[in-house]
């Protein structure tokens, strides 16, 4: 009985089946037999506490990402992202990979912005064709009131951008 409980509990891998596992090997007399079940009973055990903490590792890990997607700060960014290193390959770290990589931090978004209004600003003393150009750059895309703040400079000062509006007069008076 004691043996089949112990397969059982190897089986199931349940907390419940290991202690019941438990109490029919200790009733069990001295013999090697009862060594090796209560050997096999502790290896389930070391099983079951090892998914245990990977379980409270994930939980935690989630929890911060989650903290971090909710306040966009790089610390809190940087916090889950050593917890989520950490964790072991597979997909549930993986996900969480992903969604760190996501977040774009505000102190990052600040930075960035702040670097393209200071390439626009730049702008506004006789900017030659390849600053405006550099200043595109660091505006990027998503940055269209900059953009537009760009182009009424480059109207301004009638310094064409190389390959735009290359066939437009330049009076010094157009608007965007």
């Amino acid at each position: 009985i004691a043996t089949a409980s112990v397969m059982k509990a190897e089986s199931t891998k349940l907390p419940a089946d290991v202690e019941a596992s438990r109490s029919l090997v200790n009733n069990l007399s001295e013999s090697i037999d009862k060594e090796n079940l209560k050997n096999r009973l502790d290896a389930v055990q070391v099983t079951i506490d090892e998914a245990a903490a990977l379980a409270e590792q994930i939980e935690i890990a989630t929890t911060v990402v989650v903290k971090a997607e909710r306040s966009k700060l790089q610390g809190d960014i940087d916090a889950a992202r050593t917890l989520v290193t950490a964790l072991p390959n597979g997909t549930v770290k993986t996900e969480l990979s992903n969604r760190l990589d996501g977040i774009n931090s505000e102190e990052n978004s600040n930075k960035l912005l702040e670097a393209a209004q200071q390439a626009v600003d730049a702008l506004e003393n006789n900017s030659t064709k390849e600053q405006i150009a550099e200043a595109k750059v660091a505006v990027g895309s998503n940055m269209t009131n900059i953009m537009n703040q760009s182009a009424v400079i480059f109207l301004t000062n009638s310094v064409p951008v190389p390959g735009e509006l290359s066939d437009v007069n330049y009076s010094g008076t157009g608007t965007v």
